[in-house]
C-alpha cells in the first residue's frame, strides 16, 4: 500500500468519524445516536456486524441496535439475555484494554442471544492465515457508567479485513464504546432527571398551599393551581410584591428573591411574613419561605416561594395582644396598653404638652349599692363612648382600675389641658341611660402636664393628676383641679 493510499484512507476515516460526532451532538433521541455509533463501528473500524445491548430494568441485557446482515437483525434485535450469562461471557474472555477477546473454542454463551454468519466460505477464504478471524471468536466493549457498573455491551464480528483487530482497530473501538457510554449516561441522567421533575409537579401541583417557581429574572416560570386560586394570575416576583404586604420589620418577598439568586448568594434560603388584603378588607396573612435549587456547580439557577396561610395564627396573636393591652369590660386600653399607646403619641410630636388627666366617677358606689354590681358595669360600658368622644381620636383613654379612667393627649399648652379637663366635666352633666335607668353621675378630675421635649415620665405624672384628683373631690366633686 502506498503512502498515499494510506493517507487517503485515514482521512476518509476521520471524515466519517468527525460525519458520526455530527450526528451524535445533533441527536436527542437515544436509539438515533447508537445506531450512529454502530454505523460508524461498521464503516470506521471495519466490521460487519455490529450489535449493542443495554441493562433493562432486571439488569438483564436487551440488544437495541443492530448494523449488518438483515439475517442479523432479524436474529438479534430485541433479544434478551441474563445478566449473569453475559457475565461469564465477559470472564471467559481476554482483556484488550478496555475490550474484552473471545478467542473460539467451547462456546460460553449458552443461554444468550448469539449469531453466526451462514457463509461457511467467508471463514474457509482465510482458514491458512493464522491471524484470521476465526468462525467462534468475538470482541467486545463493555459499557459503564462512572460509578463502573455496566449499562450495555457492544459487540462485533465479522471483520472486513478477516483478520483480528489491529491496535488501531481497537482503540477506534474504545473511542466509540466511551462515545456510547456518554450517551447513555446522559440519556438516562436526562430521563432520571425529567422523571423526578414529573414527580415533582405532580407534588407541586397537589400541594394545599401556594406554590411558585422562579428563575434568575425573577419571572415565575410555573406556579401550582393553589397559587391560582389565591393569588390569581401573577407573571413575575415585581407583580407578586405589588400584592403582598410586608409586616413590620419584614423584607419584601422581592428583595428576598434577589438575594438567593444573586451570584455568589451566601445562603440559599429565607423567609418572611406579608399579608395580602381581600376585596372585602379583610387580610390573608402568608408566611414566605424562599428556597434556591442549586445546579451541580453550586449555583442558584431558580428559587421556590412556598406561601403558608397564618391568618387564624396572627388573629389569635393580635386577640391575646389586644387582651393584654385592653380593659375586658369597657374595651378601653389599660396601664398597659396605655402606657405604648403614650410612648407611640410622643414620637409624633416635638413641640406641645402631654395632658394628663385623672378622672373618677362621681356618685358610682351609690348606683352599685342601688342596682347591683352587674348594673355598675353595664354604666361603665356605656360611659367608654363619652369618653373617647371627649377625649378626640388622638387622646390615649385608658381605665385603671374600678371607675377610675384616665386621658392623656398632646395639646398645644397648659390652656389646652384645662379646656379639655372643662369638657369632660360638662359632659356629665347629662345622665347615662341603661335599660330604663337614666343614672345620673358627676366626673371629678385632677389635671397635669408636661412638656413633650421633656419626654415626661407617665407614672409621674398620672401620680401627680391623681393628687390634684384628690383636691376637686374633696372641693365638691364635679370639678376639676390643675396641678
Amino acid at each position: 500500500m502506498t503512502r498515499s493510499t494510506e493517507a487517503a484512507i485515514q482521512r476518509s476515516r476521520v471524515e466519517q468519524l468527525l460525519e458520526v460526532t455530527r450526528e451524535i451532538v445533533a441527536g436527542s433521541d437515544l436509539p438515533v445516536v447508537l445506531a450512529s455509533i454502530a454505523r460508524a463501528i461498521r464503516t470506521v473500524v471495519g466490521f460487519d456486524a455490529v450489535a449493542i445491548a443495554l441493562t433493562d430494568a432486571a439488569d438483564d441485557l436487551e440488544v437495541v441496535v443492530v448494523e449488518g446482515p438483515d439475517e442479523l437483525r432479524r436474529h438479534m434485535l430485541g433479544r434478551v439475555g441474563p445478566r449473569a450469562e453475559y457475565d461469564a461471557l465477559m470472564d471467559s474472555c481476554e482483556a484488550r484494554g478496555r475490550l474484552l477477546f473471545l478467542v473460539g473454542g467451547d462456546d460460553p454463551e449458552v443461554g444468550l442471544p448469539t449469531w453466526r454468519s451462514d457463509d461457511e466460505g467467508w471463514y474457509a477464504r482465510r482458514a491458512d492465515d493464522p491471524h484470521a478471524w476465526g468462525v467462534d471468536d468475538g470482541l467486545y466493549a463493555p459499557l459503564r457508567d462512572g460509578d463502573g457498573v455496566l449499562i450495555g455491551l457492544v459487540s462485533v464480528d465479522l471483520p472486513v479485513s478477516g483478520r483480528a483487530p489491529d491496535d488501531e482497530q481497537c482503540a477506534m473501538l474504545e473511542l466509540l464504546a466511551r462515545q456510547a457510554e456518554q450517551s447513555i449516561e446522559a440519556h438516562r441522567r436526562l430521563a432520571k432527571t425529567e422523571h423526578n421533575e414529573r414527580i415533582f409537579r405532580r407534588a407541586f401541583d397537589s400541594s394545599p398551599s401556594p406554590e411558585a417557581v422562579v428563575d434568575p429574572a425573577q419571572r415565575l416560570t410555573y406556579v401550582n393551581r393553589r397559587f391560582v386560586r389565591e393569588l390569581g394570575e401573577v407573571a413575575d416576583v415585581a407583580s407578586l410584591a405589588a400584592l403582598l404586604t410586608p409586616a413590620e420589620g419584614e423584607r419584601c418577598v422581592s428583595e428576598v428573591v434577589a438575594e438567593l439568586l444573586a451570584e455568589g448568594a451566601e445562603r440559599t434560603s429565607g423567609r418572611l411574613v406579608a399579608f395580602r388584603e381581600r376585596p372585602d378588607g379583610a387580610r390573608v396573612w402568608y408566611q414566605v419561605r424562599v428556597h434556591a435549587v442549586l445546579d451541580q456547580a453550586g449555583r442558584a439557577y431558580r428559587a421556590i416561594c412556598s406561601f403558608a396561610d397564618i391568618t387564624a395564627e396572627r388573629e389569635t396573636q393580635a386577640w391575646h395582644e389586644r387582651a393584654a393591652a385592653h380593659d375586658p369590660l369597657t374595651g378601653l386600653l389599660n396601664r398597659r396598653g396605655g402606657a405604648h399607646a403614650v410612648a407611640e403619641l410622643l414620637t409624633r410630636a416635638d413641640e406641645g404638652v402631654l395632658g394628663v388627666l385623672a378622672c373618677d366617677l362621681d356618685g358610682f358606689k351609690a348606683l352599685n349599692d342601688e342596682y347591683g354590681h352587674g348594673f355598675g358595669d353595664d354604666v361603665l360600658v356605656a360611659l367608654a363612648p363619652r369618653l373617647r368622644a371627649v377625649a378626640g381620636d388622638d387622646a390615649v383613654v385608658m381605665r385603671q382600675g374600678g371607675d377610675e379612667f384616665a386621658v392623656l393627649a398632646l395639646l398645644p399648652d397648659e390652656d389646652g389641658v384645662a379646656a379639655l379637663a372643662d369638657r369632660m366635666v360638662s359632659a356629665f352633666a347629662d345622665p347615662v341611660r341603661v335599660g330604663s335607668v337614666a343614672a345620673e353621675l358627676g366626673v371629678s378630675v385632677g389635671a397635669t402636664s408636661a412638656p413633650v421635649h421633656a419626654r415626661p415620665t407617665v407614672s409621674e405624672l398620672l401620680d401627680t393628676a391623681d393628687a390634684a384628683l384628690l383636691r376637686a373631690k374633696r372641693a365638691g366633686k364635679a370639678r376639676f383641679e390643675l396641678a
